[in-house]
Parts: structure tokens; sequence; C-alpha cells
């Protein structure tokens, strides 16, 4: 009665303390609402900080506490269920025997012997299985063999019932592994090339601290002796719940502020999201257990790695076969380690040292260069050669984690079924379609990477509208997006770009989608629908299925409790309930019939993907045809289909993920319910914790999203697809009448295919061969996009453990292949960790080599003509610059004639005219003539976007131009790497807001030091600044037809004077009045220094803050370095902003003193104001103040020489050959003729826009209207 009550308490006290912890959320988030949020997401993480540190350990702590009533909750259930099983076992009047092995099943015998589990009950009873004896042919028989032959040796053969397994240590050690490894992958999901710390590495550390905690004192619930490998098994399971929700990329996707930015969603809203799609599908688990975990044909290989780590852990007494007796002596745990140790070694070199190795195109060294233009890749390299951007014909990878274990423990059968489908599709069919141009447009497909090549390997859209411009090259599916309609489809731009062209490869991987579907339906019904049938009637009848009955393993679970079919249909019930909840009351909404579809798609393909995995090791998923279906009844609405595939392909991949574990802990024979409740209380632990980690990173990261190396490539690849799939639609692509219509004949001939093995057995003669012909897994083909280096490795790696070493080496394969293979798999995700947290902390192997090529060329370099693994020759960068002069005057003259008929009106028609008339008509002028100057100029500019140090170009340097130091170098690369993560995000906390600029002062102790960094946000005030030239005029008007403008300044006049000409207005004639109403003092009104009142008016605006804030900073820390960074009119803020900081001391000695710790760094800054204003920065002695020019960057030119205004400052230019030059501008009247002075300046935007190969934050410069 006592332990009822106890129980009760327990259970009472649960919801209370759940109640209490509700009161003070809600508090919490009723008091973050009162403040002034810009983002309701914010709401709950928001947490005031002064460092980007202690952001990280306020949301750690906010994490820990969160987790932690949810891991006390966990430990008082585990004690519970565990002193209820010892209740159970000590008050059953029929105790379970102490030790189940095979023998008290095969007879009495003390020899080993194997069950066969064809052979009949020993009880004499055999007429339950007698319709079964002679059934020669059948596939799930003939699959039974190929089990027993791959498990019997590494599967535990014996089990105690009484080995602790769901205990308060393994609950504990498994949610505090699910917590680590939840918010460490969800945060690594943002990386740019993103990765997942598997569950094995998890269960390998947890390995030592359960050794540990059993080194405790004994107490019978909390330390129940030595730490088993149930226990371990349960921590693992519950650790491998710990990968990202599929459903995070819905919310990143809908919440993050550069996504969808939809403000109305908040935590919680996400989190009962996440929830949903994450257990919605474990119902669907529970059912088809009958077909999926208790048939001994559904083996699931994937599991035997893991299986062997546990058996080398703790020496499970699986059966010692006659091969492997005696020829091995080394213990399997020994070996484990050893080949550990080998794999860790040897990883460092693909991953760190020669990256190279991860992907090679041999068919390109094969099939050499070709004599091709330098950059050009032949036709054949193109194509089939380059595994980046072709087929990859015989590419090959030495990256182990490229590879997988997978390939070692699948059967050789579905190996090379998979490597026979791989190989039609990408070698044969693939070149075939392109050759023959199957859908048009494939040898003008381009990207911007690759103007020069077209490209195959992709799944980039392309631009099809024959009468545009720009046929055959990439279009973003964000330009399909419209913004302010939910972003559903914009019907102006796909009827601009349309009909959207795909690349032939990619093409084929949607066909090879819509083949998959039909023939695992046709496959299963075939091969497998009779045994399917028989069980469903035996579930029907509540009846123990004959020959499931008859597995060892089955035999052994006999002697624990298993969860009845009618709780998993409750859980799918509530689980179904919660999803239509959510659907409809919260933003990720969809209609209510679709959660209802949802569940039937899932429920009809569950089984058919189910046993595919189970027997082949080849997961299949439904994020195709769920966004395929739903596409097609409900198009156009972006936000809708995403949710319905994150519930669709979740629910699948959830259902076979229990599945797996469900098999796992059957052939460890663990009880169901610790199997069950360690994957439910890992995936609630994990959601809530991806969650939190997800909001973490979005709203509490300061700057790191957009930096470097965290660019959440893969959150923007499921962006995209939504406007692919749900705003522009199936119907658009695959419709009737659409360009790849012919595909949705793949849905028929993936019905049909399956018929024909299945006929050649029953009509020609009966061999297991024919089965072995499995076409879902022939046509299972993807990762277009991705190096397609893995046919032949993989094939290779199966081909040496299926067949040599399990025919030729037995004895090794029994005892260690499985092992290595768990080994290989731990080694990889630990140097796959390392290499990418060096990554993170700017360490990387520098020393440029054959298998470590340089960033300016692609990792197949050798595949191109006139290509080293260091750079191209000069001949590549010719033809880059003379395609982009091409496609600069196409660009202004189809704009020219795109709007001459406006202009043609402004001039005849007498009526008033529309408003916006004339401007259009002089933006028509003005864009054909900076695009004939520029289309000249371009033929001394830089063409390379990356604008990285180092890279060649045919130009020579002047004598007196002077390379920089490399110190110089490097303190300026650093200084542009700063500002481009703090402007990448510009997030509004700590910042001054100006008219149109914006400040932030960032304090680092560390370095004893201030950095200020301004940049311009809004585009009206850039505007304003832009327009005032307008007002200045230096000479006559000219005819529309005059000589083309050779600089800058005459460019600029030539808009003026069509401007003058269009709107019959006289030029103005006194010029140094003009100039003198676009000037204020600086810095106070009685100076002869004057600069530019736009930039006087954005500094007056932000001093009022910014002033007192330095002022306080300086007396608290007189020895701190003051350093101000801007780009663009950031920079002339900037140093605006210094000079008044130094300026503002009191006597002489202390603005030297204050001048001698203060220094300006800008990017792209423009002329500031008048000679005086030169002298007046000169005179305060600041220790430096520098402005970096990129070669071609036009805002440096504005505030043009011959009215008056001058540089300040020392100037580094970035020249042709991207090296940094160090300028004498003093010799040279204040500005060095030899630099940015020598060439046109009307440059493209990307000279703007990156400095040192970073991008800066995008100046409205470009955006303004002038």
């Amino acid at each position: 009665m006592r332990h009822r009550a106890r129980t009760l308490a327990a259970l009472v006290a649960a919801p209370l303390s759940a109640h209490a912890a509700n009161e003070r959320l809600s508090s919490y988030l009723q008091s973050a609402r009162s403040q002034s949020q810009p983002h309701a997401a914010k709401t709950l993480l928001q947490l005031p900080s002064s460092t980007p540190a202690d952001a990280f350990f306020q949301a750690a702590a906010t994490t820990g506490g969160a987790v932690l009533g949810a891991t006390v909750a966990v430990a008082v259930l585990s004690l519970l269920v565990q002193y209820a099983m010892i209740r159970r076992q000590s008050n059953s009047k029929t105790a379970l025997p102490k030790q189940f092995s095979l023998t008290e099943y095969a007879g009495a015998s003390a020899e080993f012997v194997p069950l066969n589990p064809l052979s009949p009950a020993h009880d004499g009873d055999s007429s339950s299985i007698a319709p079964l004896i002679g059934r020669e042919g059948d596939p799930e028989f003939d699959d039974i063999e190929q089990v027993e032959a791959h498990l019997d040796f590494i599967v535990p053969q014996s089990d105690d019932p009484s080995t602790p397994a769901f205990t308060v240590r393994s609950v504990t050690l498994g949610v505090f592994w699910c917590i680590v490894l939840s918010f460490s992958n969800c945060v690594l999901s943002f990386r740019s090339v993103p990765f997942i710390i598997d569950g094995l590495v998890a269960a390998i550390l947890a390995y030592p601290l359960g050794n540990l905690w059993a080194a405790l004192p004994y107490h019978r619930l909390l330390n129940p002796g030595d730490f088993t490998v149930k226990e371990h098994v349960i921590i693992y399971v519950m650790a491998a719940t710990a990968t990202v929700p599929y459903g995070i990329d819905n919310v990143v996707t809908q919440v993050h502020p550069l996504l969808m930015n939809n403000t109305s969603i908040t935590f919680l809203q996400s989190l009962a999201f996440v929830l949903v799609t994450q257990f919605l599908g474990y119902g669907f688990a529970g059912l088809t257990r009958r077909f999926l975990v208790k048939p001994t044909a559904m083996w699931w290989p994937s599991l035997l790695p893991t299986i062997g780590l546990f058996s080398s852990f703790h020496k499970t007494d699986s059966m010692k076969t006659a091969s492997s007796e005696g020829t091995f002596k080394m213990s399997r745990f020994s070996f484990f380690w050893i080949a550990f140790a080998c794999m860790f070694i040897y990883e460092w070199v693909p991953q760190f040292f020669a990256p190279a190795l991860q992907a090679i195109s041999l068919g390109c060294l094969l099939a050499g260069k070709g004599t091709q233009s330098s950059g050009v890749l032949s036709g054949f390299n193109a194509v089939a050669g380059s595994a980046q951007t072709g087929v990859g014909v015989l590419g090959l990878t030495f990256d182990w984690t490229s590879i997988g274990a997978i390939y070692l423990v699948q059967p050789f059968w579905a190996n090379v079924a998979n490597s026979f489908g791989i190989l039609m599709f990408t070698w044969v069919a693939t070149p075939l379609l392109v050759a023959t141009d199957m859908w048009g447009l494939n040898s003008m497909l381009r990207t911007e990477q690759d103007p020069f090549n077209p490209v195959v390997n992709t799944q980039h859209l392309f631009v099809g509208n024959p009468q545009s411009a720009d046929l055959g090259k990439a279009v973003s599916p964000l330009f399909f997006y419209n913004k302010s309609d939910n972003y559903n489809i914009n019907e102006t731009a796909y009827a601009i770009a349309a009909p959207i062209h795909v690349s032939s490869m990619f093409a084929l991987e949607y066909g090879s989608a819509f083949l998959t579907v039909t023939s695992a339906m046709t496959h299963l019904a075939l091969w497998y629908g009779a045994d399917i049938l028989r069980q469903v009637k035996n579930a029907m009848r509540q009846m123990k299925d004959e020959v499931d009955g008859l597995d060892k393993h089955n035999k052994m679970m006999e002697a624990y409790p298993d969860i009845p079919d009618i709780a998993y249909v409750i859980f799918m019930a509530f689980a179904t309930v919660a999803a239509l909840v959510v659907s409809l009351v919260t933003p990720y909404n969809m209609p209510w019939w679709a959660i209802f579809f949802n569940l039937f798609l899932v429920g009809l393909f569950v089984v058919p993907y189910g046993v595919i995995y189970a027997i082949t090791g080849t997961q299949l998923f439904l994020n195709v045809l769920s966004e395929f279906v739903i596409g097609l009844i409900i198009p156009g609405q972006t936000v809708a289909v995403n949710c319905f595939k994150s519930w669709g392909t979740n629910n699948l991949a959830q259902a076979l993920r229990l599945s797996a574990d469900l098999k796992l802990g059957l052939y460890l024979h663990l009880p169901p319910y610790a199997i069950v409740a360690a994957q439910f209380i890992g995936t609630f632990v994990s959601s809530i914790v991806g969650t939190i980690a997800a909001y973490f990173i979005m709203f509490n990261s300061g700057n790191l999203l957009g930096s470097t190396g965290w660019t959440y490539n893969g959150y923007q690849t499921f962006y995209s697809a939504g406007a692919i799939w749900g705003a522009i639609g199936p119907s658009r692509f695959f419709g009737i009448g659409s360009l790849y219509q012919n595909l949705l004949w793949c849905f028929f001939i993936g019905a049909a295919a399956p018929v024909l093995p299945w006929l050649g057995n029953k009509y020609i003669r009966k061999s297991k061969v024919w089965h072995y012909i499995n076409f879902p897994i022939i046509f299972s083909f993807g990762n277009t996009g991705a190096p397609q280096v893995l046919l032949v490795m993989t094939f290779l790696v199966g081909l040496v453990s299926q067949v040599y070493l399990y025919n030729r080496r037995r004895a090794f394969y029994e005892k260690y292949l499985y092992v290595m293979a768990s080994a290989f798999d731990a080694a990889g995700g630990v140097v796959n960790v390392v290499v990418s947290l060096m990554t993170i902390g700017g360490i990387s192997f520098t020393v440029l080599h054959a298998l470590n090529p340089s960033s300016n060329v692609p990792v197949d370099y050798y595949c191109y003509p006139g290509a080293d693994f260091t750079d191209f020759d000069c001949a590549k960068y010719d033809l880059a610059r003379d395609v982009f002069a091409r496609d600069i005057a196409k660009f202004g003259k189809r704009f020219f004639h795109k709007n001459i008929s406006k202009i043609r009106a402004t001039r005849q028609d007498t009526k008033p005219r529309p408003r916006g008339t004339s401007g259009v008509a002089i933006a028509a002028v003005l864009m054909y003539w900076i695009a004939l100057a520029i289309a000249v100029a371009v033929k001394r500019v830089h063409p390379d976007a990356a604008y990285s140090l180092g890279a060649a170009h045919p130009l020579d340097v002047p004598d007196v131009q002077a390379e920089a130091s490399n110190g110089t170098v490097t303190r300026l690369r650093q200084i542009a790497s700063e500002y481009s993560r703090w402007s990448a995000s510009l997030a509004t906390a700590g910042t001054v807001d100006g008219l149109g600029v914006v400040a932030a002062v960032t304090l680092d102790h560390s370095r004893q030091s201030v950095a200020i960094k301004f940049a311009s946000v809004d585009p009206n005030a850039v505007s304003i600044w832009m327009r005032s030239f307008a007002l200045v005029d230096l000479q006559r008007p000219e005819s529309l037809h005059a000589a083309k403008p050779a600089t800058f300044e005459t460019l600029l006049h030539s808009y003026v004077s069509a401007q003058s000409h269009m709107s019959s207005h006289a030029p103005y004639e006194h010029v140094p009045a003009q100039v003198e109403a676009i000037l204020s003092p600086f810095p106070d009104s009685q100076s002869l220094s004057k600069v530019h009142s736009s930039f006087a008016d954005e500094f007056k605006e932000i001093k009022k803050t910014l002033h007192p804030r330095l002022s306080q900073l300086r007396s608290q820390f007189p020895e701190y370095h003051f350093s101000f960074v801007g780009h663009s009119v950031g920079g002339a803020v900037a140093v605006l902003a210094a000079a008044d900081f130094v300026h503002s001391s009191t006597t002489s000695r202390m603005q030297i003193s204050l001048a001698n710790n203060v220094s300006v760094v800008t990017f792209g800054q423009p002329r500031i104001g008048n000679a005086a204003f030169g002298d007046f920065i000169a005179s305060l002695q600041i220790s430096d103040v520098i402005r970096v020019v990129n070669y071609g960057d036009s805002v440096p030119h504005y505030g043009l020489q011959s009215w008056g205004f001058r540089h300040v400052g020392k100037q580094y230019w970035i020249n042709s050959i991207q090296q940094l030059v160090s300028c004498d501008d003093e010799r040279h009247n204040g500005e060095d003729t030899n630099c940015m002075n020598q060439l046109v300046a009307a440059g493209p935007v990307f000279a703007h826009k990156k400095y040192f190969g970073f991008v800066m934050k995008v100046d409205p410069f470009y955006e303004a209207e002038v």
C-alpha cells in the first residue's frame, strides 16, 4: 500500500510541477512581450547579454534548466518502471528462468546446436507449420538462409531476462548525451557544410561513464551492479534520436529573418510543430512490427555495425563457428580500438591535408585536359569526366565518411543492383540525353560560378524563355516567390523565365523517384504479398505467426511483455489530434484534410519502403512524392506544401527509425517497453533542445550567421525547394503539356518493371537470382549536385567484404568485419568533428600541393586546360573579361530599346506626360551609356567576383607601385573579415541609428580595443547624396549621340546633359556656387574645411548617442585602442567620427595622445570633402587613416576631383592582379594617379561588394534611385 501511495503521489506531483513551470514560463513570456522586441520569435530566447560569450552561456543555462525538469521526471519514471518490474518478478507465481538459451528450445543437448527456423516444433505439434514445409523458392525462406549466414556469429545467442536495461543509470546517461548531441547537431546544421555527430560517438563515450557509475557503491535502484549491454543499448537509442528534427527545416525557413521572416510565429508554436512531426510516425512502427521487425527475413543490415560495437565492448555470447574458432585470438574489443586508431590517423589525410582525395575525377586524368581555350572543358570532361560538373565516369573517393560502413555489411546483390542503377542513370542515360538534347538548352546551361562550361551535375533552375537575353542562365528559385502573398507564386516573375529548365541529370533524378514509388509497391505485392496477407490474417485473429514464432530471437523475447497494438493506435490518435490543432491554429498551417491524407500516404508506403530498408540497407524517402502530390492538389501554396513535406517525410523516417530500434532490441534481447520508452524520451528531449538551439543560433548568436562557414546552406536549400514545389508547383514542371511531361511515364514503367523477374521466376526457372533483381533498389538514384564519386568505391568495398572476405577469409569476416565497420564509422565521425571545429576556429592546412589546390581553381583543376593547383593562366581571365563585356553591352542595348518608345513619346507628345515618364527615359539613356562605357572599360577590369589576393592577370604593374607588406595584408584582411561578419546581420541590438547609417560599438578586453563599425542601410539617404551631384553641371548639353564617355566624370556629365536637354532646362552657369551648396563646414561652422552635407547630417545624428558612449569608454579604458571601420558611405561617416573624437579633446597634448590610440580603416569609401578637409585630417596626426580601394570600384570616384573633392588618408589599392599596392598620394597632390585614378571607375557591382574575398553589407548605393 505504501508503494502504491508513493506512486500516486509521484503521479500527482508531476502535473503540479508542470503547471508551476508553465505559470513561470507564462509570466516570463508576458514580461518579455512587454519589452519592444522586433521579432515575436525572440520572446523566449532574447536574453540580455553584453557579449556573445555571455549570450552563449545564458542560452546554455536556459537549455539546461529547461531540460533538467524533464531529466528528473524521466529518472523518476525509470525508478517506477524498474521497481514495478522487480515487484512483478518477486510476486510472480512462476518465476522467469534466470537464463534463456537456444538449447532450451532446440532440445536437451549440452552442445550448442543452432536452431533451424524451418524445423518442426519439438513438442510434436507440427500442424501449425505443416503447410509451410516444402515451399521451395519462397523468397522469405531464401532470405532467412542468408540472414542466418550473416548474423549468428555476431548476435547474442542467449539471454538473461533479469539483466537491467531501463535503469536510472541508463536513462540519465541517455538524456545527457541526447541533450549534448541535440544542441551540437542543430547548431552545426547551420554550417555551410553541415555535419552530424553520430550516436555511435555517444555510445563509445558513454561506455567509460557507465563503468565509472557501476564502480560506485551498489544500490538496488540507483546502481544495480555491472554496466550491462542492455543499458548501453538504451543510451545509444536515446542518443541516436539526437539528429536534427526534420521539422526544424520548416521552422528555420519560416522564422529566420533572412528567409520568410514570419514574425508572428512564437517559440511554443514552433516547438509544437516539431513535436508533432517527430511523434506522428511512431504509431506506424508499432502497428507494422509484424511485417518489419518480427520476420527473420527482415534482418536490417544497417544495424550490424552497431551490434558489432556492443558485442566487442560487452563480449556477448555469439555463436562460435568452426571457421573462426581458434583462428584469431585477438578479442573484438582490442580489434575495435586498433581499427579505430588506424582509421582515425588515415582520415586526417583526405579531410585535412589532402582534401582533393575526397573526389577524384579519374575520367579526366585518363582522357586529358583537351585542347580547348583556357578554363573551357572538353566535351567529354564537361559531361562525363568531371565528377564536379559532370557525371564523374570512374570517379573515386578515398574519404571513408563519404563511403560509410553500410557498404561493408550490405548484401552484395543489393550493392550490385544499386550500382547497376547508378551506372545506367549517370554513365549511360545522362550523357545520351545531353548528346541528343532531349529537353533542349543542354549546351547553354550555365551557372554564375562557371559561366564558360555547360553544367550537368546541378540542381539549379535555368531560364528557358527564348525571348530572354538570359536564356540558359541559372535563376534562383527565390525569384518566383511573392513575398507579399505568403510566399506563393509570383506569376509575373514566372512568365519572365518560363519554361523553367533543369539539367538532364536532375530531371533523371525526379524520374527515378517516380520509378521507385510504383516499383516498390509492385515488388512488395509480387514477392511478399502472400506472406504479408498471412501476417495480416494472423494479426486480425490475434494469433502468433507460425513462421515468425520459429525465429530463435522471437522465442527468447517471449520472456518480456509486448506492447499491445491498441497502445499504438491510441498514441497515433492523440498525435493526430495534436497535428490537427497545430495545423489549424498556428502559422504552420495546411488544410485539415491534408493531415489524414498524409497519414494515408505514410501508411501506404511504410511497409514497402520498410521491407526494402530491412532487407537491403537502402533507405527510401517520401520527400519527392509528398511534394509532388500535395503540389498538384494545392498548387502555388508554399507554406502548406512545405508543412506537408515535413510531415510526410518525417513520419515515414521516424516510423522506420523506431522499427530499426525494435529490431535492435530483438537482436540484443531488450524489453520492447524499454526500447519504445527510450525512443520516446530521446525524441521528446531532442525536439525541445533542437528547437531551443535553432532559436539560439538564429537570434542570440550575434554576427555568426552569414559569416564565413556559417551560411546555413541546408536550410536555404529547403527554402528554395519550397519555391520549386510550392510556388512554381509540379504541374508547371511535369503536367500535361509541360516540358518534362514525359517523365510521368516513369510511374507506369516503375509499376511494370518488377513483373518481369517475377514472371521469369514463375515460368522460366525458379531461382533466387530473380528475387535479387530488385527494381526499387535499381531505380534509387539520387544526390545530384554532389560529387559523383561513390559508384566505383562503394562497389569495390562491397566486393572485398561480401565476396572475398566472406568466401576466402570467412574467419576474419565472422569475427571482425562488423566490428571494423563500426570502428571505421566512429573514427571518421570523430575526425570530421575535430576538423570542423578547427575550421570554425580558423585553423586550416595552407600548404598548396596537387592534393590541396588553391581556392582559385576547382578541386578537379586537372580537368581544365590552362590550370594547375594554384591558379588558371592568363588566357582564362582574358576570356572571362570578353564574356563580361559582351553581357553588359547586351544588357544596355536591351534596356535602351525596351524604353526607346517612351523616350520618343516624351519628345512628341504635347499632352501632359504621365508622372515618371521622364525618369524612365533618362534611365534608359543612362543605362545605355553605362553599358557601353563598361563594355569598353572592362577590357581592363578583372571580372572574377572572388577577388582573392594572389589571382593572376595579364596586366603589368608600374614599377613605382610597391606591393604592401604581408603584415599589412594580414591586418587589413582580418579587419575586412570582422566587418563582413558584423555587416552580414546588422543586428539592431547595440547599434546607434543615424538618418541612413548605423554604428555599433564593440569592446574587446582581450585585445584592449574598442571597435566602432559603420554601415549605410537606407537607400533614401544614399539617393539624397547621389542626387545632389545632379545639381552641378560642368558643360553645356551635348547631343545624345556624342562620343562614348571615357571616364566616370564625363559619363556623369552626359547624364546631366541628357537630363537638361530633355527637360528643356538651361545648364547652370555658376558651377562653384552649386558645389558650395552641397557642402557643410566641419568640424565647426567657422572652418574652411568642408564636407558633403549628407555625410555631415548623418554624423550629427549619430553623434548624439555615439559621442557620450565613446567618452565614457575613453575615461574607463584610457589605454585601449579605438578602431573606426566602415564601408562605402559608412566609411565616410567613420572618418568624420574619428576626426571628431580626436578633435573634441580639450588640449593639443590630449589630442596627440588620443590620436596615437585611434585608427581608421575604410573600404570603398567615396570622397568626403575639399582639400582643406584633407589638411584638417592630416593635422590631427591620427596613427592610421587607411582607405582600401578595389580595382573597378566606382564608389570611391564619387565627389569629383574637378569639383574640389579630395580623398584623405593613406590609399591601399587592390590592383588588377590582386596585389595590395601601397600608393604614394602625397607625391601626386593627394591622390596617386597610378592607383585607383588610372582606370575607368564604372566597374561591376562585385568590385564594391567584395574586399579581400569577404562580402560586405551591400551599400544601398546600388538600390538608390538617381
